[in-house]
């Protein structure tokens, strides 16, 4: 099935879930923030979180300093 993450279209297996989504594509690193489709996902829930085919994905990675 094909999804966007950071407007990239990627093509996945049918059946992924968040979490392996972001494990194979190198984004599962402590400090990265995640949205499917405007809505936050909390690592927690991202295990179980099923992707469906056209779900738009924004991965953000936490930065410090001023």
């Amino acid at each position: 099935m094909k999804i966007m993450i950071n407007g990239q279209s990627v093509e996945t297996a049918e059946r992924t879930t968040l979490a392996s989504l972001l494990a194979s594509h190198g984004l599962d690193a402590p400090g990265m923030a995640v949205a499917v489709n405007n809505r936050v996902i909390p690592r927690p829930a991202r295990d179980e979180f099923q992707l469906l085919p056209d779900m738009n994905i924004i991965v953000i990675k936490a930065a410090c300093g001023g």
